[in-house]
């Protein structure tokens, strides 16, 4: 089956998993998709005051795995929080287009975003999804969600 991995901020006790839910969260993944480029934003130094890019500048930051010694994976999992919801936010007002355009190809994509609209409100996601999608993106999103067997994403 092999390790799953996230990134984890000890200092914060915040954690996202490598793939954000929609790509590959195993080894091959880490630093890659949109994992990566969200990781890069946590740690950009020069960000705007407040808000979750450059929020994890300068705190010890690591990749656990769930073979990780010490129980450490298990502790984060349990403890800090999951804040992929909210970092798929920061990627959308960043790279709102790619994001949109990488949701036409890849389905788990599509479906967070949905979720984030319709379950948490997001507004602005709900507006582009509409855009890009048309009127029946609420439908595609049931339908996908019902196959995916989908539960909801943690709230921003």
């Amino acid at each position: 089956m092999g390790e799953y991995f996230h990134y984890a901020n000890l200092d914060r006790r915040e954690l996202f998993d490598v793939g954000l839910g929609v790509y590959n969260d195993k080894r091959s993944g880490i630093g890659r998709n949109l994992g990566a480029r969200a990781l890069g934003l946590l740690l950009k130094e020069q960000a705007p005051a407040g808000g979750l890019p450059g929020s994890w500048a300068g705190q010890r930051v690591m990749v656990v795995g769930d073979e990780t010694p010490n129980g450490l994976y298990e502790t984060a999992r349990a403890d800090y929080r999951d804040i992929a919801s909210a970092v798929l936010l920061m990627l959308f007002a960043d790279d709102r287009e790619e994001i949109i355009e990488a949701a036409v190809t890849n389905d788990s994509l599509f479906v967070h975003l949905a979720e984030l609209a319709v379950v948490h409100g997001a507004d602005t996601v709900a507006g582009a999804l509409a855009a890009h999608f048309g009127a029946e993106w609420r439908k595609k999103y049931g339908l996908l969600r019902k196959q995916m067997h989908y539960l909801v994403i943690p709230p921003p």
